[in-house]
């Protein structure tokens, strides 16, 4: 606790800038240079009336960065049958609090409702460990009601709508008790199918070599991305046989011909530390098991 507090009071006397990121760092999706300890991001409209053929803006207002000179502006991907971008870059623009807004000048095509759609926007979080400094924010969607031009405002209540009356359908015609048949037949053929799944399971389990029952346990266990690759490389080295100074995938693809699953998997590992918008920890662990099981096979 007493660490964090002091990270928190070193980032406010001197705060951090992009300038202190790695070049890789600077390179992640969806990071636009918003360095601090809790981003926040969302959309506002401006207060003019969407109108077809009308420009409005709309500001995507970006608080909490503890660096707002440096942020860039979002690419921002609209329906294009619905709305038309009409303006290029513009600088942020200073707001209370220290936050900054990014507008975007847009003009309806249609009438009704047109969402902007909700924007990930990544942020660096510097007091936190290596490799989890990277957070994700999100601007929640944004409804515009477009009107035409020249069309009165839509009044605050609509005539009532009578609907037609559902008819009977010979869904409605069979008894409920009908639908348990299926349930009970397939039923005792599911559990004896888990029962033969699990003893095959069991069996595998107890002749596995003790360097495969080891990775299993640890792929298990793995938190994150670095305990997968550590994981995948001393089962390589004491199955396998490969160098331990083959640490990259190309070096181990050298090393180990033949085992593309694996040497997939450890770059995905790789590139997951560097991108918060890489694989998550479950499919890593997942497929790096299933690439072990692949090893033992012999097969790629």
């Amino acid at each position: 606790m007493t660490g964090n507090l002091f990270a928190l009071v070193a980032l406010l006397l001197a705060p951090p800038g992009l300038a202190d990121l790695a070049p890789l760092d600077r390179q992640a999706a969806n990071f636009y240079g918003a360095i601090g300890t809790a981003v926040e991001v969302r959309w506002r409209a401006g207060e003019a009336t969407p109108t077809v053929g009308g420009d409005i803006t709309v500001s995507l207002v970006v608080s909490g960065a503890l660096n707002p000179a440096e942020l860039r502006r979002p690419e921002v991907e609209l329906p294009s049958d619905a709305l038309l971008m009409l303006d290029g870059e513009s600088p942020p623009r200073p707001r209370p609090g220290g936050a900054v807004a990014f507008d975007y000048r847009v003009r309806p095509r249609r009438t009704g409702a047109i969402e902007l759609p909700a924007l990930p926007y990544v942020y660096y979080r510097p007091d936190r460990p290596d490799g989890k400094r990277f957070l994700m924010a999100y601007a929640d969607p944004l409804s515009l009601d477009a009107r035409a031009t020249d069309s009165p405002p839509v009044p605050d209540t609509a005539p009532p709508v009578t609907l037609p009356l559902p008819q009977e359908s010979w869904a409605d015609r069979v008894p409920a008790w009908a639908w348990l048949v299926p349930v009970a037949v397939t039923l005792p053929c599911l559990l004896r199918l888990r029962a033969a799944i699990d003893a095959h399971r069991a069996r595998r389990s107890r002749a596995l070599p003790p360097a495969v029952a080891l990775a299993r346990r640890r792929l298990a266990d793995a938190g994150d991305a670095v305990a997968i690759r550590a994981a995948l490389h001393d089962y390589l080295a004491a199955r396998h046989g490969i160098p331990t100074t083959a640490r990259t995938p190309g070096e181990v693809a050298v090393a180990l011909p033949g085992r593309d699953a694996v040497v997939a998997v450890l770059g995905r590992c790789d590139a997951a530390r560097f991108s918060p918008a890489g694989d998550d920890v479950v499919s890593l662990a997942r497929d790096a098991s299933a690439a072990v099981d692949a090893c033992e096979r012999g097969a790629t």
